[in-house]
């Protein structure tokens, strides 16, 4: 359960940072282009950090000599 509410968490922080930074494309005079490649590089940050939690939680269970 823990691990979904940090997946959420994640998805939701990366929902907001996308709607900010196409917010801010006009402000930034940045393309639409450019804005879109921003937004895809954050959700393979996404990709990454699911990873990242994966293998802790591996090394948690590990620790304690369980599998979650």
């Amino acid at each position: 359960m823990r691990r979904e509410q940090e997946l959420f968490i994640i998805d939701k922080f990366l929902d907001e940072a996308s709607k900010r930074l196409v917010a801010s494309a006009d402000h930034l005079e940045i393309s639409e282009k450019e804005a879109r490649e921003t937004i895809i590089e954050l959700f393979e940050y996404n990709d990454v950090i699911e990873l990242l939690l994966d293998r802790a939680m591996f090394l948690i269970s590990m620790r304690k000599g369980f599998s979650l």
